[in-house]
């Protein structure tokens, strides 16, 4: 019968996924470790769908079918193309997006700057895909494994839930004494 597998601790200490990283619990009393590495940033990323760059933004759209992300910026668009691609493979990576991923480059006509945008996001890539080349038009695509929803899907699939565990994560570290007063957008 089916049962509940383990939880993400059980998970990280299993001898098969043991690792040379300490492995430290966080608690609403001790020091935010998280929010000093970015997670709120992350956070906040996650929930807009968007993923900026020096030079450009990353925008991220959840339809049904697959993932898509359009690269915009102020850069030209063959210098656009050339920052987002490692940032795209980033922000895969760190947002967990899997599945079937379109990713709209800048339309850039010469071959070789195609195999450099291949070349620059393969190199940052972190997680097994597998990948096209981008063809004339921009378009290119990465599938990958799902294997459990995206940060994105599960921020997206309850706004108001979401919205109110990061609020009641910021209340919980706001310090000081007596009554603390929570306002929510409705």
């Amino acid at each position: 019968a089916p049962t509940d597998g383990p939880d993400l601790l059980a998970r990280i200490t299993a001898p098969s996924q043991s690792t040379a990283l300490p492995i430290r619990r966080v608690t609403p009393a001790s020091v935010d470790g998280l929010d000093a590495h970015g997670w709120r940033d992350l956070i906040d990323s996650a929930m807009r769908g968007t993923w900026a760059f020096a030079g450009g933004e990353l925008l991220i759209a959840l339809p049904p079918a697959m993932t898509v992300i359009d690269i915009d910026g102020d850069l030209p668009p063959r210098a656009l193309a050339f920052a987002a691609a490692p940032e795209v493979a980033r922000a895969l990576t760190l947002f967990d997006l899997t599945g079937s991923v379109a990713i709209d480059f800048p339309t850039l006509e010469a071959k070789g700057d195609r195999t450099e945008i291949l070349t620059r996001f393969d190199d940052a890539m972190a997680s097994p895909c597998e990948r096209t080349a981008p063809n004339g038009f921009g378009l290119m695509q990465v599938v990958s494994r799902v294997e459990r929803p995206s940060l994105l899907h599960i921020l997206h699939a309850n706004r108001r839930l979401s919205h109110t565990l990061a609020l009641l994560r910021q209340a919980e570290r706001a310090g000081g004494r007596g009554a603390l007063h929570i306002t929510a957008h409705p």
